[in-house]
């Protein structure tokens, strides 16, 4: 996000009223679009809601001059940036039907994996979760007077919230740990590897190699 504000000294010191002379009090704040972690659909409405301000780009403005000190134009131009935000999150991350065929792809590929087999297999397992939840709701709203109270439906949001806080941690603590893995593997590096790499890209012959490194190492022990 980028601000942009503009000191104009003959705006101080004129002799119009403040209400007359927009200059210095202009806020205009300048944002990508990619950078707010939209996704297709909701970039779609984002830029519906823009309206003129989308100009086939996607860096925006939002520009508001009508309060008589730049703080407060500057206050109401966040304020139309946030409600912006909320309403374009308010499309769905994913539409099947609306979607474009690239952005099927690209979406299946993302959260179900890159390969045809990788895919079906997260398929199967994600109708099978489907087809468990829905079995639950089922015996659930056999008994639905006593289920559905207000204090029943908090105290199962508040567990499976729960739930996925766990889920999701334990997914971070797992992603780290093959990070740390994977970082000391590529720090595994042997002393004869590091010596054939010189050699091989031709930064020391063989025997300048020799005369620097062999003969020193030779002294030192």
């Amino acid at each position: 996000m980028k601000l942009e504000i503009n000191r104009h000294l003959g705006a101080e010191l004129t002799y119009k009223p403040m209400q007359e002379d927009a200059r210095g009090r202009e806020s205009k704040i300048i944002i990508n679009m990619d950078d707010m972690d939209l996704s297709a659909l909701q970039k779609k409405r984002l830029i519906f809601l823009l309206g003129p301000r989308y100009k086939n780009s996607t860096v925006f403005k939002i520009v508001f001059r009508n309060f008589d000190t730049h703080q407060k134009n500057l206050f109401k131009a966040f304020e139309i940036l946030k409600l912006l935000y909320i309403e374009a999150k308010r499309a769905p991350v994913f539409h099947p039907v609306k979607a474009t065929l690239q952005e099927r792809k690209k979406y299946y590929r993302k959260h179900f994996g890159k390969t045809k087999e990788e895919r079906e297999i997260n398929f199967k397992k994600n109708e099978e979760i489907y087809n468990k939840e829905i079995v639950e709701f089922e015996k659930l709203w056999e008994n639905r007077q006593l289920n559905f109270t207000q204090e029943k439906i908090e105290e199962r949001v508040e567990n499976r919230l729960a739930k996925d806080k766990l889920m999701k941690d334990d997914l971070i603590r797992e992603l780290e740990k093959e990070r740390k893995g994977v970082h000391m593997e590529e720090l595994a590096i042997t002393k004869e590897e590091v010596e054939q790499k010189i050699i091989e890209t031709k930064r020391l012959t063989p025997a300048a190699f020799k005369l620097f490194y062999k003969d020193v190492e030779q002294e030192s022990q």
